[in-house]
């Protein structure tokens, strides 16, 4: 956890996940807790992440998701709510994961991704208290997308929120 403080008692802080992991509908045992993430529409791939803000304070003014993308596609990804995080990075698989408790509707989209650059979604929506939260994200695409996960010390996923 990085904190930087604002103005105003307000500042930014990056909240790398706890855990994260991809599913592969076509493994539907396998766990892919400790590889890179990746998103396919065909067979389905899913990457979840789970982050900590409960030490966060201060009312939340945004919250950002930024993803470091190994690899391009015009589709891009998309991201949607989980309201069940009891799943964990090295038991989740295709299987159990919790498909159930995905939003309806995404939150936010990253459009096209080039790879060796952050793209980033705005999830504000997701986050309105502190808590022990998670996430998904997922493609339309037949092409798939490769992710960076927490195991990449140089660029894993971040979660950046300011507050006031």
């Amino acid at each position: 956890v990085t904190t930087t403080a604002g103005g105003g008692g307000g500042g930014t802080t990056t909240i790398h996940p706890i855990a994260d992991a991809k599913v592969d509908a076509s493994t539907p045992t396998t766990n892919y807790g400790t590889t890179a993430l990746r998103v396919d529409g065909s067979p389905v791939v899913r990457s979840y992440l789970k982050f900590d803000t409960s030490g966060v304070t201060g009312t939340v003014d945004s919250a950002t998701l930024r993803i470091w993308a190994t690899s391009s596609q015009t589709t891009g990804f998309d991201v949607f709510g989980v309201s069940d995080s009891s799943w964990t990075e090295l038991g989740i698989t295709a299987g159990n994961q919790p498909e159930s408790s995905m939003a309806s509707t995404k939150t936010g989209s990253s459009g096209p991704v080039t790879a060796g650059t952050w793209k980033t979604v705005d999830v504000t929506p997701l986050l309105p208290t502190p808590r022990v939260w998670s996430l998904v994200v997922t493609t339309t695409s037949g092409t798939a997308l490769a992710l960076s996960s927490r195991e990449d010390a140089t660029h894993p996923p971040e979660l950046v929120i300011t507050t006031h």
